[in-house]
């Protein structure tokens, strides 16, 4: 609990970076850094005044006063993420948060969990099939599904996607 505090209290845009990577993808160094580069000039995806809005919505969780309803994916591709899926998605979350939220008689905070597994952690950094050992796959942001060298070689250009 005191390090979720200090976490809290020393927290800013960059202190993400004080943390150990456990799960970082073996990427080409020099093109990964290229990619880097591009994309620290882009905006940033979640501005900094939504999430103070979100921590003090949170508040009102805590005093029972809002009721909180995450909702969305546990695995997306880049072949599943399109327009009409979307507002789908969208459509059946706003649908549950009036249901809940007659029901409870609160406003519901409505947090959408859409492109969250574009890159995702493994309990192992390889996987073998069929006496062939090749690099997990680790979502469409870092590799590709399919079980073969060039798919599963981690690829900087895929972020430049998933941002996008």
């Amino acid at each position: 609990m005191s390090q979720l505090i200090k976490i809290t209290k020393e927290w800013s845009p960059k202190s993400w970076k004080n943390f150990p990577i456990r799960q970082q993808p073996n990427w080409p160094d020099k093109k990964l850094n290229k990619i880097l580069s591009e994309l620290s000039k882009f905006p940033v995806l979640v501005p900094i005044h939504e999430i103070i809005s979100l921590k003090n919505q949170f508040k009102n969780v805590a005093n029972n006063n809002a009721f909180i309803l995450i909702a969305g994916d546990c695995a997306e591709t880049f072949s599943d993420f399109k327009n009409d899926l979307i507002a789908k998605k969208l459509q059946i979350i706003f649908q549950m948060s009036l249901i809940l939220g007659y029901e409870l008689e609160k406003p519901i905070i409505k947090i959408a969990r859409l492109a969250g597994q574009f890159a995702k952690p493994r309990s192992s950094k390889q996987e073998t099939q069929d006496n062939i050992t090749l690099p997990s796959y680790k979502g469409d942001a870092v590799n590709g599904l399919k079980f073969n060298k060039t798919s599963r070689t981690p690829d900087p250009e895929r972020l430049l996607k998933a941002y996008s």
